[in-house]
């Protein structure tokens, strides 16, 4: 298993999210653990796990299209520190007008 560290601007475009994915394959969220060559990425400082598309099982390719597409995601503090945006404008309850625009 090759584990990542994804750098803050590291866009998701090639990645799909672990509790996603395990839910919609109806499998254990810790099934990755047991692929060869599997290849995850991680933020620094987060426990969420994104699997790389390219290393997903080929029995359990038809469920990526199923999973949301994070093209263009990032870490919410990276797109604050590109953008100027102060991270309390990313949160609902601060009836913020950004907020309904993303």
């Amino acid at each position: 298993m090759k584990s990542i560290i994804l750098p803050p601007n590291e866009f998701l475009d090639h990645y799909v999210l672990n509790a996603e994915f395990h839910r919609l394959a109806g499998i254990s969220k810790n099934a990755y653990k047991f692929w060869k060559k599997v290849e995850i990425g991680r933020y620094q400082g987060t426990r969420i796990i994104f699997l790389h598309k390219n290393s997903i099982l080929e029995k359990h390719r038809e469920v990526l299209k199923q999973c949301s597409d994070l093209s263009g995601f990032v870490l919410a503090s990276a797109f604050c520190s590109f953008t100027g945006l102060a991270p309390s404008h990313l949160v609902k309850k601060n009836n913020s007008s950004i907020y309904k625009l993303l």
